[in-house]
């Protein structure tokens, strides 16, 4: 504020002016008459009360103009006060006020340069998300997307466009009921798979639903995220494809194998068969001979008979008979089937059978294959040994059973332990490499496990556990 010079020299002369004419007249020792005294006191009045308030109407006319910056934006202090008291102490608050504002100002501009570039880093990250992010409002309109969305989708977005998330994304019933119950109670939805069709074709996306906290003025509610596995999908197709191709290669090589041998034997035989028939000499000789080949014959049909029987047990595994089975008898039973096999082997048993039965949900019929194959397994491993035993073991709990075949030969050897389990894998020249799957795809589908034991040292160690008996045990 600018202040003229006479004006400052009025409000300081006219109280000094009045002062000095009263010291005048008190030095000269004139007399002062009774009407002019009244005016002398008047004029010294209303010279201090001039200055006063000249002194109020300058502090004034500061802060005035202070505020008339402040409110075009430039926060900056006043001059003080010519004398303390006169309009200082506002002065004094202002100044403070000011200063304080200018603080949070700079406060103000920080965060929002701060919320500026947040925003900008998540429209970028929005940007270049692979997945389609879909913004949904309330009434299940799509208020906003992203690139992917719009590349996918076409352009869309807002209430105008007048499509729902329904409208883009065609969904089953089921799906489409769990959406809505989301949206509207604001839960959380992940990686759930569905197909819709984009473009003219059908493709898979992962849907995940992400609620938003209610906030004034802001229509969207939640954030639909698509994730396209269509080619994840079409990857996992083809590599499941070419699985089942190398797997029917190696079971029809497995075949081929298993049945070349005894295949090779009819052949043979039955070309002897022919020839002796057509020897005329020595009829006798040719008849006996005729009867061993068409013996072997028979015999090398049925081994074919097996192996084929062998296969499809281990390939329905979509079928199993609901049952129980005492895991007791079924054990002794196996036991008296392959009797002549462990007394040809000379094998020394260590089972110690209980009274009471031990119901698993297996039927006996199933449990008796099973015992069967390991026990055949186990005869095998022993044979031609010194020591030639085989240990069963049974221990039950609330759950299921245990059985553990422990025998005393070699063991397996660690770099074929993966793949005892394998169809047609045999570490003997006639085995045909199916016992130990058949047996372990028939616990799987009741419910239990049939394994090796990679701890134990020694012979080989096969844990078989069976679940309880409890009604309706089927697992195919």
């Amino acid at each position: 504020m600018k202040v003229w010079p006479w004006r400052v020299g009025a409000a300081r002369i006219l109280p000094v002016a009045a002062g000095a004419a009263l010291l005048v007249y008190a030095w000269r020792e004139a007399p002062v008459s009774a009407s002019a005294l009244p005016w002398l006191l008047l004029a010294a009045v209303c010279g201090v009360a001039t200055t006063k308030v000249l002194a109020y109407r300058r502090a004034l006319r500061r802060l005035h103009e202070g505020v008339a910056l402040a409110m075009d934006g430039y926060l900056r202090p006043v001059a003080p006060a010519d004398r303390e008291g006169y309009g200082a102490e506002v002065l004094r608050d202002y100044n403070s006020m000011i200063s304080r504002l200018d603080q949070v100002f700079a406060i103000v501009d920080e965060c929002q340069s701060s919320v500026i570039v947040e925003r900008d880093t998540i429209q970028i990250l929005q940007r270049s998300f692979p997945g389609l992010m879909l913004g949904v409002a309330a009434d299940h309109h799509v208020v906003t997307t992203n690139r992917q969305a719009e590349h996918l989708l076409g352009p869309v977005g807002g209430k105008q466009d007048g499509r729902t998330v329904f409208d883009l994304l065609q969904l089953d019933e089921p799906v489409r009921a769990r959406l809505v119950s989301a949206l509207e109670r604001g839960e959380r939805l992940g990686n759930i798979e569905i197909c819709s069709p984009v473009s003219g074709r059908p493709r898979w996306f992962s849907l995940n639903l992400e609620p938003l906290p209610p906030a004034a003025g802001r229509d969207l509610c939640a954030l639909v995220i698509l994730q396209d596995v269509t080619e994840y999908r079409e990857l996992l197709e083809s590599v499941a494809s070419r699985d089942k191709l190398v797997a029917l290669g190696e079971l029809a090589g497995g075949v081929a194998h298993e049945l070349n041998t005894p295949l090779g034997s009819i052949l043979g035989y039955a070309q002897l068969a022919v020839e002796a028939v057509q020897d005329r000499q020595g009829v006798g000789g040719s008849e006996e001979a005729v009867r061993k080949y068409v013996s072997v014959i028979r015999d090398e049909a049925r081994r074919c008979s097996n192996i084929i029987r062998n296969l499809l047990d281990y390939t329905r595994q979509g079928r199993c008979d609901e049952g129980a089975g005492d895991v007791l008898a079924a054990i002794r039973n196996a036991l008296d089937a392959h009797h002549c096999r462990l007394k040809q082997v000379d094998a020394r048993i260590e089972f110690e059978a209980g009274t009471e039965p031990l119901w698993v949900a297996l039927p006996e019929g199933k449990l008796e294959i099973v015992l069967g194959n390991l026990l055949l397994n186990a005869s095998q491993a022993i044979e031609g040994l010194p020591e030639r035993s085989i240990a069963i073991q049974v221990s039950a709990s609330g759950r299921g059973v245990q059985v553990v075949v422990e025998d005393s030969g070699h063991g397996v050897p660690e770099r074929l332990r993966n793949r005892i389990f394998d169809p047609f894998f045999s570490t003997k020249e006639l085995g045909s490499g199916l016992g130990l799957s058949i047996a372990q795809s028939i616990v799987a589908r009741y419910g239990g496990s049939l394994g090796l034991d990679l701890r134990h040292e020694g012979g080989a160690r096969f844990i078989l556990r069976l679940p309880a008996w409890v009604g309706g045990a089927c697992h195919g």
